[in-house]
């Protein structure tokens, strides 16, 4: 099985058994291969409990049954945290959750906040506003930097596949994405498989 399709395999895996079990206080999963063995790790925040944990078990044993004689390892680390902290032969997120600026996991408290960003990005989609001042927009609103504007922006699914189209389709954007990819290298949010560009989440190392 080549590399990507066992990402592919294990993703859509993790994703699947993580539907209708995730709460509040689960920050991100990554999964990663060490040989046969599954690696998942669980960023979590400190209010992250027993049923949590559960669940999170629960969806382990989900993952593991999906593949034939590879075993599963679960990690649960507290933030703050700067990511994952089991090395790994290969990682890639499964979730991730949304984070207006990524500098601390206090900034989820400020719900308000989040709320009008998110507002914001939806409405210049409905304007269609252009890709420059959705990140203008994003960036006065937030205080962040452009990768993590891009990042926001690209939370939202209608950016997303707008942004997927265009990198395949319009020539000045596929420049700008190659040259993405060039400047941000590992923490590129587009990457190139089979000839076409894809909008993806960045690996962690």
């Amino acid at each position: 099985m080549s590399t990507l399709d066992r990402e592919i395999r294990l993703r859509l895996s993790v994703q699947r058994a993580l539907l209708g079990a995730v709460s509040s206080a689960l920050a991100a999963v990554t999964c990663g291969w060490n040989g046969k063995e599954i690696v998942l790790e669980f960023l979590v925040d400190s209010d992250f409990n027993d049923e949590d944990r559960e669940r999170m078990e629960v969806v382990a044993s989900e993952v593991v049954a999906d593949f034939g004689d590879e075993t599963i390892t679960t990690v649960f680390t507290s933030l703050p945290s700067d990511g994952p902290k089991v090395p790994v032969a290969k990682r890639w997120w499964a979730y991730k959750r949304f984070q207006p600026n990524a500098m601390s996991v206090e900034r989820k408290l400020e719900w308000p906040v989040v709320v009008k960003i998110l507002a914001l990005v939806d409405r210049l989609f409905q304007e269609k506003a252009s890709w420059l001042e959705l990140i203008k927009q994003i960036r006065g609103a937030a205080g962040v930097d452009i990768l993590t504007a891009e990042k926001i922006a690209l939370s939202h699914n209608g950016w997303r596949r707008l942004c997927n189209y265009r990198i395949n389709h319009d020539p000045e954007c596929k420049k700008q994405a190659s040259q993405h990819i060039k400047i941000h290298g590992l923490s590129s949010l587009i990457s190139s498989v089979g000839g076409s560009f894809v909008v993806t989440e960045p690996e962690m190392n």
